[in-house]
């Protein structure tokens, strides 16, 4: 049997706002380890599946497709930034997403699918965040935490979500590699009330 390592997520193009805090942030942990994201696959996380065997992927586009379909495209905004793990030794630097029930209803929505096809809920719940970096070594901890602190109520991209994507991930020694499997565009529903 084919296995291959899935997960579900929605893409996130990169504005120029962001684009430059990031830069800062290379700039100012460039004598770190850090493996910085790709900024063409930036992406939130609505499911890690992890292993799934190829032969399911058609059918669990089919299930999505089914369950989303009266889900009308929604904005996201991103604030800030912030890290995962111990703030003196961070192991993610992340992109914050402001509260978006619209999100969360989507999130919900996949995780019901998958579900019913094995896979069980991330038990941490769902955070949702853009990965900018994987931390191996930092130094200069006490600069990234004023740095963070600086931009924490920035706005930094409002992005129109009118679709999911499910991805292949091919671990390498310089990070991962994605490669979409299928994309799920959300429907435009006209409201008949108006």
């Amino acid at each position: 049997m084919n296995i291959i390592r899935t997960f579900i997520a929605i893409e996130i193009p990169v504005s120029k706002n962001l684009l430059q805090r990031w830069d800062e942030v290379k700039t100012l942990l460039k004598d770190d380890r850090i493996r910085w994201v790709n900024d063409k696959t930036l992406h939130v996380t609505l499911f890690f599946l992890g292993d799934t065997p190829a032969n399911l992927v058609d059918k669990i586009k089919h299930a999505v497709e089914s369950s989303v379909q009266n889900t009308v495209p929604f904005e996201l905004s991103l604030r800030g930034m912030g890290t995962f793990g111990d703030p003196n030794n961070p192991r993610v630097i992340w992109v914050g997403i402001d509260s978006c029930p619209p999100l969360i209803q989507l999130h919900n929505k996949v995780n019901t699918v998958v579900e019913t096809f094995g896979y069980e809920r991330d038990i941490r719940g769902f955070n949702p965040h853009i990965t900018l970096g994987r931390v191996t070594k930092l130094t200069k901890q006490h600069s990234l935490k004023s740095y963070i602190e600086k931009i924490k109520q920035e706005p930094l991209l409002t992005h129109k979500v009118n679709g999911l994507t499910m991805y292949q991930s091919t671990l390498t020694p310089s990070g991962s590699i994605y490669k979409p499997l299928w994309k799920i565009e959300l429907p435009l529903i006209a409201d008949s009330n108006n």
